[in-house]
């Protein structure tokens, strides 16, 4: 990169230097602004456009109320599974009994969304977008998991046991 000072600005060469610098400065600064522009720019338009095949996923109602549900039953749920793994026993009624009902609702909502993915599958032949941030594939996958967790522990409790979870022996 070459600079060209003016002739009025030759006689004295420290000047031209600092001015040779600044503008090397400024281009690159301009040349990262450039860049971080264009990083930007494809991050969202990767973004918009579902990733980096390009179709769009947009997701349906039903979807973004079972993703926000989800966000709310995961926890209910993985501490009602922690807490049967532990004592054998669900989670407390608590005050009003809300915690309970979170962990009834919870365990209904990740019924649902594993028969809404079930049906999709079987319906359309390919499951459900993965979502922005592949947070409805998270909750999905985390929605298989506790469930499988849950009817492992049922059947240890049941056929083990001898005493199914949520028995007499509990609250």
């Amino acid at each position: 990169m070459l600079c060209f000072a003016s002739a009025g600005a030759v006689a004295h060469a420290g000047a031209v230097r600092a001015r040779c610098s600044a503008s090397r400065a400024a281009r690159a600064i301009g040349v990262q602004t450039r860049r971080a522009t264009s990083s930007a720019r494809r991050l969202a338009a990767a973004m918009t456009a579902g990733g980096p095949g390009g179709a769009e996923q947009k997701l349906k109602p039903v979807e973004w109320a079972l993703l926000v549900l989800c966000g709310i039953a995961v926890p209910a749920v993985s501490c009602s599974v922690f807490q049967v793994a532990r004592t054998g026993c669900g989670l407390p009624p608590g005050p009003y009994g809300l915690f309970g009902a979170a962990e009834g609702l919870g365990f209904l909502t990740l019924a649902a969304l594993v028969g809404y993915s079930i049906r999709k599958k079987f319906s359309t032949g390919s499951g459900l977008v993965p979502g922005p941030y592949g947070l409805l594939g998270a909750a999905e996958g985390m929605a298989y998991l506790l469930l499988l967790v849950y009817i492992g522990e049922y059947t240890y409790y049941s056929l083990v046991m001898n005493a199914p979870p949520g028995g007499p022996q509990c609250y």
